[in-house]
């Protein structure tokens, strides 16, 4: 490092050893040295362990889903375009359907598992619009922009299905 560094100043890093041992009482001796190592790395990339479900993980999922949508279609009022839409999605995700291909077991802790983690899943949101934009379109003969639905998913599980209730609308009511 050359002049001016900003680390010219640093030096070693203060860890116990750097301490001077405290006095025993009574004047009987200093206490031994602490057994710590200095140090002399710092650990510039720290590795975690954290779990989350993997994009193809969950493509089979929506794959192997069944998928039921009750709502309506309607044309807009005055000076809409377009359709306004309410219903629900009902998306049930049996994990026996899959366990061939996962690592895991296909049991209720699995479930239970993927349903804490699928709402915070990248994708897992659009994933279910696009279910629900073909199930509209299906239903409807009506084709929607996925990405105009407001959608408002519940995840649950049951067993080792994991159940997901979904309000959807579309435009959105504060959009309307």
């Amino acid at each position: 490092m050359g002049p001016g560094s900003v680390w010219q100043n640093v030096g070693p890093l203060p860890t116990s050893s750097h301490r001077k041992p405290p006095k025993a009482p009574d004047g009987a001796g200093e206490l031994p040295e602490p057994a710590f190592r200095r140090v002399d790395h710092v650990q510039l990339v720290r590795r975690e362990v954290r779990e989350y479900v993997p994009r193809t993980s969950l493509e089979l999922l929506f794959r192997s889903a069944d998928v039921v949508f009750e709502g309506e279609a309607e044309p807009a009022g005055a000076g809409g375009d377009g359709v306004r839409i309410a219903g629900t999605l009902m998306v049930t995700m049996d994990l026996s359907d899959v366990a061939a291909l996962a690592r895991e077991p296909a049991d209720a802790a699995t479930a239970a598992r993927l349903a804490e983690l699928l709402p915070r899943t990248e994708g897992f949101v659009a994933g279910l619009a696009g279910l629900a934009a073909r199930e509209i379109e299906r239903a409807s003969g009506t084709r929607i922009d996925p990405k105009a639905l407001d959608l408002d998913p519940v995840v649950r599980a049951e067993q080792a299905r994991i159940l997901i209730d979904v309000d959807l609308s579309h435009p959105s009511p504060d959009r309307s």
